[in-house]
């Protein structure tokens, strides 16, 4: 006879960002002692702070994990809308706090919150409710246009904020799920051609955004400006060499370098751990990689297939972007590295991902032939 069974979720894939979030704790603490000792007091603090964060998100994660999945697809136009407001509410007097001239964040007291996060949580679980909808099958022009609107209403707040970098994972997870989704290849063009031209005007539209593009151009150009913290970044890249200067032996966090254990944390990863101690970090993105796509190709569901893999690669674009960043290779916008870098929200919401991922690859049915009368 035949008999389903549940999957237990993806060992090698909880392992993966055990080890993630393990190596950012690791390197949380050994980017912000120095300043968490001169301005907190104490060198453990910002270390206790991403600890929290870390067990509540864990929790968060096992929560997602072992939640109904039908109910998750009925919460996903509830999520998303609840993102797309949280994101209109920063514009309230009184309720968004400005930081280094943007307007991104909730200040609650204990801690900021980012809105954009949940957000981006919401664009994947919608499409992905979308998707399912049709069967895979993107070819309707409504259909195609309803992408279109769900991407760039918060896409396009989110830029007013102004946040370049998380508008950019946005629109890139939202275009590998559409092709995913076989949007037909004449539209697949026009986007690429319509978008590339877009974000180029965007590039080049706002001053600090042109100054971003012409200092990745020649960051030299203005070493003590706007090319500071690009020569800074690649200077301990520089130092760390193969094996590094030493676990806790970075000398740009000493103040040369800003936003040592958050955007800029891969480039004290290089300086303290080298080129050795970053392929390790590197390799671990790769396996989430792939985990993830074979948790989405194994879905039994066209819903989770998509959350699968719209999580996946939001996560790993974000990687990719944060590393290019600190190399120097793309030009400078300010997103963290997923698990790594120091911020609560960031964690909190990619632990969520994760667990969603997890939970798709626990419905995996398995099914098992069993001989009548056998191994009794």
């Amino acid at each position: 006879m035949k008999r389903k069974t549940r999957a237990m979720p993806d060992l090698w894939l909880l392992i993966i960002v055990i080890a993630l979030v393990a190596y950012g704790l690791v390197m949380v603490y050994s980017s912000s002692f120095v300043d968490a000792a001169l301005t907190q007091g104490n060198h453990f603090f910002y270390f206790f702070q991403q600890a929290k964060w870390a067990g509540l998100a864990t929790l968060a994660m096992g929560v997602a994990i072992y939640f109904p999945l039908k109910w998750i697809q009925k919460m996903s136009i509830p999520v998303y809308a609840l993102g797309v407001v949280l994101l209109l509410a920063l514009y309230i007097p009184g309720l968004g706090v400005e930081i280094k001239g943007a307007t991104r964040w909730f200040n609650l007291g204990f801690t900021t919150f980012m809105p954009s996060e949940v957000v981006k949580i919401g664009m994947v679980m919608m499409l992905a409710h979308l998707f399912s909808k049709l069967k895979g099958q993107l070819r309707k022009i409504k259909d195609i246009v309803l992408c279109g609107l769900i991407l760039l209403i918060p896409a396009g707040i989110i830029l007013l904020q102004p946040d370049y970098g998380t508008m950019l994972i946005l629109a890139g997870t939202a275009g590998v799920m559409l092709i995913i989704a076989g949007l037909p290849w004449i539209y697949t063009l026009f986007a690429a051609i319509v978008g590339g031209g877009g974000l180029a005007f965007l590039a080049f539209s706002e001053d600090y955004r042109r100054d971003r593009v012409m200092t990745f151009l020649n960051p030299w150009k203005d070493p003590s400006g706007d090319g500071y913290q690009v020569i800074q970044s690649l200077y301990a890249i520089v130092s760390g060499k193969l094996t590094g200067l030493g676990f806790g032996q970075s000398r740009q966090k000493y103040g040369y370098l800003p936003e040592a254990m958050s955007d800029f944390i891969f480039a004290i990863v290089v300086e303290e751990l080298g080129i050795f101690g970053a392929s390790v970090l590197i390799i671990l993105y790769v396996l989430f990689l792939w985990r993830g796509f074979r948790i989405a190709r194994n879905a039994k569901d066209t819903y989770g297939m998509f959350l699968a893999f719209g999580f996946t690669t939001m996560i790993c674009l974000q990687s990719l972007v944060n590393m290019g960043v600190a190399t120097s290779t793309i030009p400078a916008t300010g997103i963290t590295l997923p698990f790594i870098s120091a911020g609560g929200t960031s964690l909190a919401i990619s632990m969520v991902a994760v667990g969603l991922m997890l939970n798709v690859s626990r419905n995996i049915t398995k099914v098992q032939t069993l001989a009548e009368g056998k191994g009794r």
